[in-house]
């Protein structure tokens, strides 16, 4: 009894900790931008806090777990990350491309690994999966509202990221402050970064919560509106198309009573904000450039945040005008540079149809960026051109898995809201991910892992009194 005793203790302790690690990861998986904020030791701190995730998992499933059992999706997902490995390092050295870039090009999908022993002590009921969503939506609150603010103070005073908040960020972390700059635009604002496709999982996920407390119709709020504060296409398409299949009748169960009133409260936000943005903010912030260059032009001293707006505009100049040629004027702009790597990419894939050249392969007429040279927007033929027709084929295998497990979990176990839920999002996700790199990045791997450990939630497990999230 003494020794049971000690047993129980030391593994409340562990869970305590592995809690506060776990916590730790999401946070900055969700609001630490692209992960390069922080650096310890030569390693981006994202990295660091999920190999210590993964290594605590690991260690609890072995010392703590009882008998683990082992479903379907759990080998089609273990299957489909040993057959990746080949595409980092054989596919690459039989095509002569160099396996140090192919594993730097495909290692996120090593985020994969955390699926199993999560989903282990899900089904145990030693990790409450609930409660993992509820964290998950109220972070990617928090990301919602710092997209909000930036968008804001950007549009008051054009600069005052590059002047101020990245000062601050610098500041905060000794020096250590590498990310990317999330603004974007020329005489009108974009907030975006690679975990801003979180945004658009969290609001379907939360539209479908059975709830009708206010924080619940604040939250979709903030998270629309961030949607819109991105200014990005595919974020926006995405959102519009889930709502439109939310709103097909046949889907009311599973929001609720209220189902309709959310797709209106939606609905009416993106109307709003739209009229906002481009009745007074863009005006007011194209007047604000104009005046800047102006005074740059005529001699005039500047401060720090109109410094930054002239920075800003020799910088990106180039790439915002393709933008806003290609968003107003399509058809005339033709050869776009999502239209150019496709093209290339296509070309490529030629070469080596079923095969493809595996990871940190690019096509050499349509380099994205010359430090990372495999990255590139047109998802679809970036996979055929890199895994051939076998490795997009692996693709559509993984999908048709999740999709069953969740069908059969969900649908046939008589929650077919959760179901329509889980599908909807996956749908979002899929169309986000088209014409942005966000699949191969940590964000877009972790919602891939999120889907999966959705996908196989059941009902809740009979012993649930000791779940690694207990407060």
């Amino acid at each position: 009894m003494i020794e049971n005793h000690k047993f129980v203790k030391i593994e409340k302790i562990c869970k305590k900790i592995l809690s506060a690690i776990l916590f730790l990861f999401l946070v900055e998986l969700i609001l630490g931008g692209s992960g390069n904020v922080i650096i310890i030791g030569g390693l981006f701190i994202r990295k660091i806090l999920f190999a210590l995730s993964f290594i605590g998992l690991c260690l609890y499933v072995v010392f703590f777990a009882r008998k683990i059992t082992i479903h379907k999706l759990d080998w089609f997902v273990f299957g489909f990350l040993i057959v990746n490995i080949i595409w980092m390092t054989l596919i690459p050295y039989i095509q002569g491309t160099s396996v140090i870039t192919a594993i730097d090009d495909g290692d996120t999908l090593f985020v994969l690994a955390l699926y199993f022993p999560a989903v282990f002590l899900i089904r145990q009921g030693k990790l409450d999966w609930a409660k993992i969503i509820k964290q998950f939506l109220f972070i990617t609150v928090m990301l919602a509202v710092w997209h909000i603010v930036m968008y804001v103070l950007e549009s008051l005073d054009p600069g005052s990221y590059l002047a101020y908040y990245k000062s601050f960020l610098t500041a905060v972390t000794f020096g250590f402050f590498g990310g990317a700059s999330p603004i974007l635009g020329f005489g009108f604002v974009r907030i975006i970064t690679t975990t801003s496709i979180y945004l658009v999982v969290a609001f379907f996920y939360l539209l479908g919560r059975k709830d009708k407390k206010v924080w619940h119709y604040i939250s979709l709020f903030l998270l629309i509106a961030a949607i819109m504060c991105t200014l990005t296409r595919s974020l926006l398409i995405s959102t519009m198309t889930g709502l439109i299949i939310f709103i097909i009748p046949v889907h009311k169960t599973m929001m609720g009573k209220k189902w309709l009133g959310k797709l209106i409260l939606a609905a009416g936000i993106c109307m709003v904000f739209v009229l906002i943005n481009y009745l007074f903010i863009a005006p007011l912030s194209e007047q604000y450039v104009q005046n800047i260059n102006e005074k740059y032009q005529s001699g005039e001293e500047l401060n720090p945040s109109e410094m930054a707006v002239v920075k800003g505009l020799s910088d990106e100049q180039d790439d915002v005008f393709d933008r806003i040629e290609s968003s107003t004027s399509e058809t005339e702009f033709g050869n776009t540079l999502r239209s150019e790597q496709t093209v290339a990419l296509l070309e490529k894939w030629k070469e080596s149809p079923v095969i493809g050249f595996g990871y940190g392969s690019y096509a050499e007429d349509c380099v994205r960026s010359s430090l990372f040279p495999y990255m590139y927007e047109s998802t679809v033929p970036m996979l055929l051109m890199k895994l051939g027709i076998a490795g997009l084929v692996l693709w559509v295998v993984l999908i048709a898995a999740m999709v069953y497990t969740a069908f059969k979990n969900k649908y046939k176990n008589k929650k077919p809201g959760e179901f329509m839920v889980w599908l909807i999002s996956c749908i979002v996700f899929a169309l986000s991910i088209q014409t942005n790199p966000f699949l191969f990045t940590f964000c877009g791997m972790s919602l891939i892992v999120f889907f999966c450990l959705d996908a196989e939630q059941q009902n809740p497990p009979k012993n649930n009194n000791a779940t690694l999230t207990e407060s």
